[in-house]
């Protein structure tokens, strides 16, 4: 499995790009990771283009663009990936696929996270915030707060994602990433906050 294609279309992707596309590709990515390890780990499979797990059955020529509202750091309408590059999804379709040994995941993400730390700002690093716990800081979710109302920074109600192309069973996500994390990773319900974002964890 060759993850250099996939490094180098992510790092292009990132260049330059700040503000909600940056936290919209990198809340995506970080929902490209918790599908892999899935796959990995047999807790879901891929039959053709159709992702089946015990939480969700999503279909990746539907749905690849709201793949980090089902398993992203954190869920809101607004942050489904605005465009999508065929190359990316071309890319990690193709990894999705060949993925064998959770070895292989280890190896594939210490790249990108290497791609997602050279390339992003520290202003716009919602990825590094997010790698340990699986979930942001107050302070990171204020800030997305601001860019998803730059003109209303008051509380408003939680704004969930509409489910019609991701059908779920339960919705489950924001698990740390980290080396030797994947197969003590207990996976908790979601909890609402106020803000208009909807976060959970994944805990050990």
């Amino acid at each position: 499995m060759d993850g250099a294609p996939l490094a180098s279309v992510i790092r292009e992707q990132l260049k330059g790009t700040t503000g909600l596309v940056s936290l919209q590709l990198q809340n995506h990515i970080y929902g490209c990771f918790i599908i892999m390890e899935d796959i990995a780990q047999q807790t879901a499979t891929l039959t053709g283009n159709q992702l089946v797990g015990s939480h969700a059955i999503l279909s990746l020529d539907q749905d690849f663009d709201r793949i980090g509202l089902q398993f992203g750091f954190v869920m809101n309408s607004k942050l489904g990936l605005a465009s999508v590059n065929p190359t990316y999804q071309a890319e990690w379709c193709k990894i999705f696929r060949e993925l064998s040994s959770i070895e292989q995941v280890d190896a594939l993400e210490d790249t990108i996270i290497e791609v997602i730390h050279e390339s992003v700002s520290a202003e716009d690093a919602y990825f590094s915030q997010a790698l340990e716990s699986g979930s942001l800081p107050q302070e990171w979710l204020t800030k997305i707060v601001g860019l998803l109302n730059p003109s209303e920074k008051k509380e408003e109600p939680v704004d969930e994602p509409h489910p019609s192309a991701i059908r779920l069973a339960n919705i489950e996500k924001n698990r740390p990433i980290k080396k030797g994390r994947l197969a003590t990773t207990r996976r908790s319900k979601p909890t609402p906050v106020k803000t208009p974002l909807a976060t959970t964890r994944r805990r050990k």
